[in-house]
């Protein structure tokens, strides 16, 4: 995979990241629960 097709791949997971967490509670939800989980394990 050439880079320029890498960082418009990683632009666009970004985007539709921010926008479903924005937008819908329920993957807000789960991220959230996720990282939570992951900083309590690490800590």
């Amino acid at each position: 995979m050439k880079t320029n097709n890498y960082l418009k791949l990683c632009a666009v997971i970004t985007v539709v990241l921010v926008v479903s967490l924005l937008y819908i509670p329920a993957v807000s939800n789960t991220v959230e629960g996720i990282v939570l989980l992951y900083l309590s394990t690490s800590a």
